[in-house]
């Protein structure tokens, strides 16, 4: 459904106001100034891609043993069948469902936080998940991801991956400075597209960490 280049367009896509226009109630901001006082979840936006790519370097050291954990191959499904944005939150956050890391509450919740403020992230990547007040739901740390190789529409923009993420306490700090890494990086987005086994999917998000 959805082709060409994916573009390197970064925005905050959780906690600020809106484009103008949208139909969203928050402002979707360039990123950059975000990484550089990080705070609680709960007092501050997630950061997009470029923003959290710069903050990456110094998150992403220290617990690189924890990073197999976040992303299970079980959580890992290539040929999504979702058709829509709705039925994708719904399949990565059954994936972090069944996988332990959250109950269902915060599931539902991953579509709350869809109607405030859009969770696409650029770069043909989408990163659900849940509210502030359901962080309670969250049992451990964790990532889902389903690709969509034809792509869905994501608010009037094209999806071919979306991550599901858990974040416990401020682990979603670390997790979204990778995640934004690895997608920032043309050749890496290819090898994801081009994966044949979960595998490969978590060769390449092998660096995405707490």
């Amino acid at each position: 459904m959805f082709s060409g280049t994916p573009t390197t367009s970064v925005y905050q896509s959780t906690g600020l106001p809106s484009v103008p226009g949208g139909s969203t109630t928050r402002v979707l901001a360039p990123l950059r100034k975000a990484v550089r006082r990080p705070v609680p979840m709960s007092s501050a936006p997630c950061s997009g891609l470029s923003a959290s790519a710069a903050a990456a370097g110094g998150a992403a050291t220290a617990t690189a043993t924890r990073s197999a954990t976040l992303l299970a191959t079980d959580s890992i499904v290539l040929d999504g069948t979702a058709a829509d944005r709705d039925g994708a939150i719904s399949e990565a956050g059954a994936l972090l469902l069944a996988s332990g890391a959250v109950d269902q509450a915060y599931v539902d919740s991953m579509h709350e936080r869809e109607k405030s403020v859009s969770t696409y992230m650029g770069n043909l990547l989408a990163i659900p998940h849940g509210t502030n007040e359901a962080k309670g739901g969250i049992h451990h740390s964790a990532l889902s991801f389903v690709r969509y190789p034809d792509g869905i529409e994501w608010k009037g923009k094209p999806v071919k991956f979306v991550v599901g993420v858990a974040g416990a306490g401020d682990d979603h700090l670390g997790i979204l400075a990778n995640l934004a890494k690895v997608f920032l990086d043309k050749a890496q987005v290819a090898r994801l597209e081009a994966a044949t086994s979960a595998e490969e999917v978590q060769a390449v998000l092998g660096d995405v960490e707490a």
